[in-house]
């Protein structure tokens, strides 16, 4: 796909996915680099530098992060080296631009690692398994979603629907492993970012399926790029 391409895409769907994107001696230098780390870190249930280990209560609704991060990454020197080919590359900034304007600037990066769940973890699919849960990064905005009038079509009430706007943020995630149905997909629900569909109000809800949604399989070397309002 061109960047065009990926650009179509990315307004349309909320996100777009650049296939086999990190070589593979880049993947295996950040693994290298992080798993020793993430290994001592789930053993110890520790949340080392910058990262959290069931403590944070994401989105301030009480839902808990069962995952141990290493950030702000680039605040880590060892970690440095092998980072060389995830920053500034040409199609990265080029479509940053594309999607945000001239203007850009990185926020800040994280890895984030999950423990193995084990096989039971997957009895009856994980299409009826717990999400990390459904969640929009839309920062002060947020609360014009629930906040904002819903139209009917005969009986059924819908979310409005709204122009397509340039994300205040994007989130660029790059897969370091294959996510399949035996390690779980990414879970996002396409043209979400053009309406002003809610979210659940119930924590509990936050972490089931929900309508719209679609489960994508990601291999080790893509990168994912969101728009910040999309349901993911």
């Amino acid at each position: 796909m061109s960047l065009e391409d990926h650009l179509e895409e990315y307004m349309e769907q909320g996100y777009t996915i650049f296939r086999d994107y990190l070589p593979k001696d880049t993947i295996a230098g950040l693994r290298a680099q992080a798993e020793p780390y993430f290994e001592e870190l789930i053993a110890k249930k520790q949340p080392g530098k910058g990262g959290f280990w069931q403590a944070a209560k994401v989105g301030g609704r009480g839902r808990v992060a069962l995952a141990p991060a290493i950030g702000p990454e680039l605040a880590e020197r060892g970690m440095l080296p092998a980072l060389e080919g995830l920053l500034g590359t040409d199609t990265l900034l080029r479509f940053a631009e594309m999607v945000m304007g001239p203007a850009v600037q990185l926020d800040s990066m994280e890895f984030t690692g999950y423990p193995h769940r084990g096989e039971e973890s997957n009895t009856g699919g994980l299409e009826n398994g717990p999400v990390y849960g459904w969640h929009r990064d839309p920062f002060a905005v947020s609360t014009n979603y629930n906040a904002h009038p819903r139209v009917t079509s005969g009986e059924t009430e819908l979310a409005a629907t709204k122009p397509y706007a340039p994300p205040l943020a994007c989130n660029i995630l790059h897969y370091l492993q294959d996510m399949d149905d035996t390690t779980g997909q990414l879970r996002v629900v396409p043209g979400s970012h053009r309406d002003y569909s809610p979210l659940p109000t119930d924590p509990e809800a936050l972490q089931q399926p929900i309508p719209g949604e679609v489960l994508v399989n990601i291999s080790a070397g893509d990168m994912i790029w969101t728009h910040c309002e999309i349901v993911r």
